[in-house]
């Protein structure tokens, strides 16, 4: 944990006692500290499903692009072959 994402856990947990320092012990101090290391790792985990979604579109981009590349190919007509010639046949026509 940085030192500034210290700093607002311990803002965090002081604003969410308030003002009431009674009711504040060992137990609440851990609960409010497990929570936002909690909160730091949902963000973490959010901030690397992000980055593998993005990698993800990126890649059925190219994908898709070459796939595109290949239909376009494939709908050009090749050009026609020259008909191979019948053979001749020795046998008269009837």
């Amino acid at each position: 944990m940085t030192q500034s994402q210290h700093s607002q856990s311990q803002q965090s947990r002081s604003q969410r006692s308030g003002s009431d320092e009674s009711h504040s012990g060992p137990i609440e101090d851990s609960l409010a500290g497990l929570f936002d290391i909690g909160r730091h790792w949902a963000a973490h985990g959010l901030s690397i499903g992000k980055s593998a979604l993005q990698t993800s579109a990126q890649t059925l981009q190219i994908t898709a692009d070459v796939l595109g590349r290949l239909g376009e190919q494939f709908a050009v007509d090749p050009e026609p072959a020259e008909p191979e010639p019948e053979p001749e046949s020795d046998e008269p026509s009837a």
